[in-house]
């Protein structure tokens, strides 16, 4: 049985549909064509670079995967898929953690900060077309607020 429209109370508004949607598509957007400069320029993926850039805003690491995890909204043994990929490049160390002999711990390569750092003007050019261009000062400033209250 179908059931009409009006019974669906939590259904989205239009409004909410058009910002879902808008925000949908700029995030895929952006996360493509980083994605394409990446694979291009160091053979890794989007998703590797948000492993790197996280360890980069803990000053590098060492961090744990589970950490990592946590921080990306990767699962462990996706992060750890990548962790090991990214060791293969020679992007990121990993050691066990004396604490506990179970658990790694990843720290990011000169390398890696090195190619990230000569990346980042052409990343963030990118992000700036896509996104931060569209919005004054002031804009940003409410959005950052906004998206803090989401990404706790």
């Amino acid at each position: 049985m179908t059931a009409a429209p009006t019974e669906f109370q939590n259904s989205l508004t239009e409004l909410e549909k058009q910002i879902w949607f808008g925000f949908l598509c700029s995030h895929w957007d952006i996360n493509r064509e980083i994605d394409a400069l990446l694979r291009s320029e160091l053979g890794i993926s989007f998703g590797d670079h948000l492993v790197l850039f996280s360890l980069i805003r803990r000053d590098g690491g060492p961090t744990r995967l589970t950490e990592l995890a946590a921080d990306t909204r990767i699962t462990i043994s996706g992060v750890s898929r990548m962790v090991a990929s990214l060791e293969k490049r020679g992007f990121v160390e990993r050691k066990s953690d004396p604490a506990d002999a179970r658990a790694s711990l990843v720290t990011v390569t000169t390398t890696a900060n090195d190619e990230l750092q000569r990346l980042e003007p052409h990343i963030a050019a990118i992000v700036r077309r896509r996104f931060l261009d569209h919005f004054t000062e002031d804009e940003l400033q409410h959005f950052s607020g906004y998206l803090g209250r989401i990404t706790t």
